[in-house]
């Protein structure tokens, strides 16, 4: 469209071959071309304004009265959907190796070729009272793993209403699978106000397979006569907390069937989703859970010679020798 006080407008054509065309035009006038705009570029000179638009007729309603045939998807593209009813992911939240603490985290580290595998950091133990390189002192000959969970000493005790010294007894698996629990129920849009009012049959699986907080609480607290202390570091209750902390009345579990429990996890909360034999299930939290505190376990992984000489996993090569211990809560 054209319009202006006066001049010209010089179309010159796109394609060779096409002839060029010079309009003349007057004041106050209004020029529309109907046809294509990429047939034509335009340029103007005088006193004028251009827009450069395009309209597009009305599209066609077709009404189909029969459809024949054996497949009346024909029209849809890919293949057809597995028979039993699909499920969906709403929220994803994890806290893993190579410092990732999103899902924005873990694509840049994929991306990237991040190594998570580190030698194991001060805060957790001194490795080097532990480490024998060659396995004959009865100690760890591997000093590495995926330390990837910072921080899980933090815990916001006050924002689910934990008192202080429940929360130090708390084993810190169960305050992360409560953290992320919650990221990823505000990630698929509940949040605790909403669920408090109004408690949902949401069920919570956590895969669970070893806890070091249970050979340590001893260690670190006097746990003597401690009302808390039964509940701070079994696994039994690291689903049951966060289901009770947010008012959900759905199936909670924690499952270990040792390197596969979050899977299982995953199959119990589908098969859930999926049955329905009792309540609605409108949504399920499952999480899977370790983290490495105490050398204890690394050393009894090594005198069974599971573990990594080299310190990382080489599935399907012929140089494997053992895995990598690593840790995350998603």
């Amino acid at each position: 469209a054209f319009f202006g006080d006066c001049g010209t407008l010089d179309l010159l054509p796109r394609r060779a071959g096409d002839a060029q065309a010079t309009l003349d035009l007057e004041s106050q006038v209004l020029v529309i071309f109907a046809n294509s705009r990429f047939d034509y570029t335009h340029v103007p000179s005088g006193q004028c304004v251009t827009l450069s638009t395009f309209c597009l007729e009305e599209p066609t309603t077709l009404d189909i009265d029969r459809l024949e045939g054996d497949n009346p998807g024909a029209l849809s593209l890919g293949p057809p959907p597995p028979p039993p009813e699909q499920l969906s992911i709403f929220g994803i939240a994890l806290r893993e190796g190579g410092q990732c603490e999103s899902t924005d985290h873990t694509w840049n580290a994929l991306e990237r070729g991040v190594d998570g595998l580190t030698e194991v950091p001060e805060d957790r133990w001194f490795h080097t009272l532990y480490y024998d390189e060659d396995g004959s002192k009865g100690l760890c000959y591997t000093r590495h793993g995926c330390f990837g969970v910072e921080g899980v000493h933090l815990f916001d005790a006050k924002f689910f209403n934990i008192s202080a010294h429940e929360a130090q007894l708390m084993s810190p698996s169960q305050r992360q699978v409560v953290e992320v629990s919650y990221m990823a129920l505000t990630d698929a849009s509940w949040d605790k106000q909403q669920l408090q009012r109004e408690g949902r049959n949401i069920g919570h699986f956590v895969g669970i397979d070893k806890d070091d907080w249970m050979m340590m609480i001893g260690t670190f607290f006097d746990i003597a006569g401690s009302c808390f202390a039964p509940s701070a570091s079994a696994n039994s209750i690291t689903a049951n907390r966060f289901s009770f902390l947010m008012n959900l009345k759905g199936a909670s579990m924690a499952i270990d069937t040792a390197c596969s429990s979050s899977l299982v996890a995953l199959h119990v909360a589908k098969q859930q989703l999926r049955l329905q034999l009792f309540d609605p299930v409108p949504a399920c939290v499952v999480n899977g859970v370790n983290l490495l505190l105490s050398p204890a376990c690394f050393v009894a992984l090594a005198g069974a010679g599971m573990l990594s000489h080299e310190g990382r996993c080489f599935s399907f090569n012929a140089s494997a020798d053992g895995y990598a211990r690593g840790e995350l809560c998603s």
